[in-house]
């Protein structure tokens, strides 16, 4: 009766939907997520603008209102939160935050940049792990 659904509508655009107090309201993206390819995917509401974002691979890509729910509707419930049910696929990365990019003091293209060359992708030193090599934790030894 109340929440939120992140999923792939049947023309391959990412979609989300909202529910609260009786009332649904779902916007979905311009570009197709569903092509085999790995996409990075970024999903905004923004409560207070009354709108959803989407950026795919660090582009803009549609929006939508909120506007049968009510920009300040509750959208808590007592229900699981599941990831990846019926999806034929893989999920990498998946972040959820209480804010918007502007809130978080941050950008979609740092928050892109991140995802694809961020920090968890190499050692201390900042090396890449080397092609068919197990991760090193980069250790930094004494100098004789």
């Amino acid at each position: 009766s109340a929440g939120y659904e992140l999923s792939i509508a049947p023309e391959g655009a990412a979609r989300l939907t909202l529910r609260a107090n009786g009332a649904e309201t779902s916007a979905a993206s311009t570009a197709k997520v569903s092509d085999g390819q790995w996409h990075h995917l970024l999903v905004e509401v923004d409560r207070a603008a009354a709108r959803i974002t989407f950026h795919v691979d660090g582009v803009a890509a549609g929006q939508g209102a909120i506007d049968t729910i009510g920009k300040d509707a509750a959208l808590s419930n007592p229900s699981d939160f599941v990831v990846g049910k019926g999806l034929v696929g893989a999920v990498d990365f998946l972040r959820v935050c209480r804010s918007t990019v502007a809130e978080s003091k941050t950008t979609i293209a740092e928050l892109y940049a991140w995802q694809f060359d961020g920090p968890f992708r190499k050692d201390f030193t900042g090396r890449k792990p080397g092609k068919g090599r197990s991760r090193d934790c980069g250790a930094l030894q004494r100098a004789p």
